[in-house]
């Protein structure tokens, strides 16, 4: 049996183990008979070659991966809109969906890509007056474009763009900001391997896992470092819980921590410039910085 734990407390979950490698899979638990509906209309392209990433199903998937919204599948779509201008608000409204999300992708040149996207209030001003939601609540605006963006993005940076945008989305419709486009770090347990403790950092959906550590004896408690270039981690390798600080580009590790004892629930100060340690080595269990 292959268990997964994982550093991320950002909703109800249910992380499955992929019985190919150490892939996640995410899956909501909660908040999905109350998602609002939004819809994420396929990305127009303008180019000979297509880009390696399906921006629309990135940016859907992460919204109905937070429990908040519920993206309307293709097939039930009434129209494909490019553009803001060519939405028909009465058409989205008769399907219940609060927002709908356009844009196009244009190659260029030099092999990178435009991306242009709007977020459109299909209810401005509908029974409202000169009303829409911005940062969670109503306003008074004199547009129902909540959001219109373009950026130069090259193909390897695609979907952390596509994370990038349903960021914007999420907190445009909330005023809570995204966190789609940061990183996860977890432990995968894979039961009758010569290293059955292994952990790793990935994309936020699980995408591009990347293996720091493999361990016959347990490992546990990752915390990312304010700047997100660091996890301190609790690894039991060579017998006795220790602290570690593993830098995530350099490769480079440090034990910070092996005292007799507990060495256990490193957490970092804001400012990264501290770790805060539960320590037994004087008897009783204490907090230390």
């Amino acid at each position: 049996m292959r268990l997964i734990l994982i550093s991320l407390t950002l909703m109800s979950l249910i992380i499955v183990p992929s019985i190919k490698g150490d892939v996640l899979e995410i899956r909501i638990t909660q908040g999905i008979e109350d998602a609002r509906p939004i819809a994420i209309v396929p990305f127009r392209f303008n180019g000979t070659k297509q880009p390696s990433q399906v921006l629309e199903r990135i940016i859907g998937a992460d919204l109905q991966r937070s429990g908040q919204f519920r993206p309307l599948p293709n097939s039930r779509m009434p129209e494909f809109p490019t553009s803001g201008r060519d939405v028909d608000p009465k058409k989205w409204r008769s399907l219940g969906v609060e927002a709908v999300v356009t844009g196009s992708i244009t190659e260029l040149a030099n092999g990178s890509y435009r991306i242009s996207y709007e977020l459109i209030d299909v209810f401005y001003g509908e029974n409202s007056g000169n009303l829409t939601v911005r940062g969670g609540a109503l306003v008074q605006s004199s547009s129902p474009t909540l959001l219109s963006r373009q950026a130069t993005v090259s193909d390897t940076s695609l979907r952390m763009y596509a994370h990038q945008i349903a960021d914007a989305i999420f907190e445009k419709l909330t005023g809570v900001p995204g966190a789609f486009a940061t990183r996860i770090a977890y432990v995968s347990v894979n039961r009758g391997e010569l290293n059955p403790y292994r952990l790793y950092v990935a994309d936020s959906d699980g995408y591009a896992p990347q293996r720091l550590l493999a361990s016959k004896e347990p490992v546990m408690s990752p915390a990312w470092s304010p700047d997100a270039r660091k996890l301190a981690y609790v690894s039991f390798e060579k017998g006795n819980s220790e602290i570690w600080i593993h830098d995530i580009y350099s490769g480079k590790r440090e034990s910070i921590s092996s005292f007799k004892g507990i060495n256990s629930a490193p957490t970092w100060s804001p400012d990264g410039r501290y770790l805060a340690l539960s320590l037994s080595k004087d008897g009783n269990s204490e907090i230390y910085t």
